[in-house]
């Protein structure tokens, strides 16, 4: 080889680890999506059928009084590699300020500490009913990393907002659209997140769950598949879209 060409083969070699340099420093965040079912109910063994099915893994939010029985099966869904988020002591709405801060304060760290005592690993919350009203949500971050606490469940085509969230958004004022939406209104606010680079968090009650809905679900996953999107639980969907982003915000 004369010296000409391995100069520039020296040199296009230069050049491609530069780009590959500023592409790892300054690559745009993916967009994720990730789906979190409410409450803690029997029918959430039907939900980790279809994900299992699909090699996927979704979060399920749990208010903390649950059976032991309950416990011990949502242990296991976590053991193999769902994710298990806190949903209150009791279920009561948050959206407006009749409870004392001490009561919050009380939901709020009583609902991790039990789920905790049962080897869940918690992280994020969901606020009953959506909504945790403005007044707590100092309180959460004192005990958690991020709290979906803004309500955003129907969304249609032709809504001006996103339906995802973005990196400068408040970690601890997340929000997710639900399933009840239509099959094409889902679709197109997962082409919104595809192509915004968003995170988008879908939702749902298991015990509406029926035939059709289970439907919805595969058709929607198998949706995601085709664009290529990363589906993951939230825990790791927050920290793949956050990263430390959070820490300074």
């Amino acid at each position: 080889m004369n010296k000409r060409r391995i100069r520039t083969c020296v040199l296009g070699g230069g050049f491609l680890l530069v780009i590959g340099i500023i592409v790892t420093m300054y690559r745009p965040y993916k967009s994720v999506i990730t789906f979190i079912f409410d409450d803690g109910v029997k029918e959430d063994s039907k939900i980790v059928e279809l994900f299992d099915k699909h090699s996927l893994k979704c979060g399920f939010a749990l208010i903390s009084w649950l059976s032991e029985e309950d416990y011990l099966r949502y242990l296991e869904y976590q053991n193999n590699g769902y994710e298990i988020l806190a949903h209150s002591t009791d279920g009561e709405p948050m959206v407006t300020d009749i409870f004392s801060e001490t009561d919050v304060a009380y939901k709020l760290s009583e609902s991790k500490k039990i789920l905790t005592e049962w080897d869940m690993n918690i992280t994020g919350w969901v606020s009953p009913s959506s909504v945790l009203n403005e007044k707590y949500i100092g309180l959460l971050k004192k005990d958690y990393n991020f709290g979906y606490t803004k309500y955003y469940g129907t969304y249609e085509i032709s809504d001006t907002l996103r339906p995802y969230n973005l990196l400068n958004d408040d970690p601890y004022r997340l929000w997710r659209i639900d399933l009840y939406n239509s099959l094409e209104d889902l679709e197109h606010a997962i082409d919104l997140t595809y192509e915004n680079n968003g995170m988008l968090t879908l939702y749902f009650h298991s015990y509406d769950l029926n035939s059709d809905q289970i439907k919805k679900i595969e058709e929607l996953l198998e949706y995601i598949k085709q664009k290529q999107i990363k589906v993951l639980p939230p825990n790791a969907a927050f920290e793949y879209y956050y990263g430390d982003h959070w820490l300074s915000i």
